[in-house]
């Protein structure tokens, strides 16, 4: 970086950490907590598009005087999916597709009590710059789930385990006597551990690439709605599965974008610590892949039948 983009840089940063210490104290933006959020999509079986700070670092390329193009390590930064992420949360008639939008509950409370050191610490680094820019792209009329119901576990510092089962206990109830047609990274394992989804009626999965997806998202799409009619679609893709989500809603069709969640149950299953490895992988940094961490052991005939 040459000294011109350093001076941008640092510009940009004083700017951004004044405007959000600002608007962080006159934050007026609407999540639910985890049970909330959970019981809302049990009760109004809606579909459901996530943001997380993958997707704002997507959306905030271009958005400062430094030019910024970052890119997520299994998706490079796009143009056309920026502008499909920031378009879908100014889309005020989503109420029509029974769809659900989800942001990280952090954006309106880093629980000094309840999160462990390392996510207060994350967030509040996080949101010194960068809250202004977020709420920049957030209505303030409208009231968002938590998309952090995925992390019930690793980022919480109560793991008492009858607490972590109630909250497993909610999540079964979503795919309660479901057909599940699971979408995923090649790789990324969704269907394998049964004992999370022995409720639901059947499982059929399809296996995608596992990095830069969005580049194959007509072919993904159109798979979606040929093998997804009267099935609950869950989506394991990144930032993809917000779009898909929401294209899918506007279809007819019941989806859900969740991201890790059995890979949350797996580390509560095995007592496992941010700094617990998983074949040479620190959990803190099994996010930044695609390709399941879990051993392959675990795998099952069951599992490999359930790839369309």
């Amino acid at each position: 970086m040459n000294i011109f983009y350093k001076v941008l840089n640092k510009i940009d940063w004083k700017i951004n950490t004044s405007k959000s210490k600002n608007a962080r104290l006159n934050n007026n933006l609407k999540v639910l907590n985890f049970e909330e959020s959970i019981n809302y999509i049990i009760n109004s079986k809606c579909s459901l598009a996530r943001y997380g700070d993958n997707e704002f670092t997507l959306m905030l390329n271009g958005e400062f005087l430094c030019p910024r193009n970052n890119s997520l390590p299994y998706q490079s930064a796009d143009p056309h999916l920026k502008n499909r992420l920031v378009n879908i949360l100014k889309d005020t008639e989503i109420e029509k597709y029974n769809l659900k939008l989800a942001v990280p509950r952090t954006l309106v409370d880093i629980d000094q009590e309840n999160l462990t050191e390392g996510s207060i610490g994350f967030w509040e680094n996080y949101l010194s710059e960068l809250f202004y820019k977020i709420s920049k792209f957030l209505r303030k009329d409208y009231l968002y789930l938590n998309s952090q119901i995925s992390r019930f576990y690793l980022d919480d510092r109560n793991k008492k385990p009858s607490d972590i089962e109630n909250r497993v206990s909610l999540w079964k109830k979503v795919w309660e006597n479901e057909d599940l047609l699971i979408i995923e990274s090649k790789g990324s394992g969704l269907g394998k551990d049964k004992t999370i989804y022995h409720n639901s009626k059947s499982i059929q999965r399809i296996e995608c690439p596992n990095s830069n997806t969005y580049n194959h998202y007509q072919e993904i799409f159109s798979a979606a709605k040929e093998l997804g009619d009267n099935k609950l679609i869950i989506l394991a893709l990144g930032p993809t599965a917000t779009v898909m989500a929401y294209d899918l809603a506007k279809e007819g069709f019941r989806a859900l974008d969740w991201g890790h969640l059995e890979l949350e149950n797996y580390f509560y299953q095995t007592q496992a610590t941010a700094e617990t490895e998983i074949n040479g992988i620190k959990i803190g940094q099994v996010e930044t892949i695609q390709n399941d961490p879990i051993p392959t052991a675990n795998q099952s005939i069951n599992y490999e039948m359930s790839i369309i």
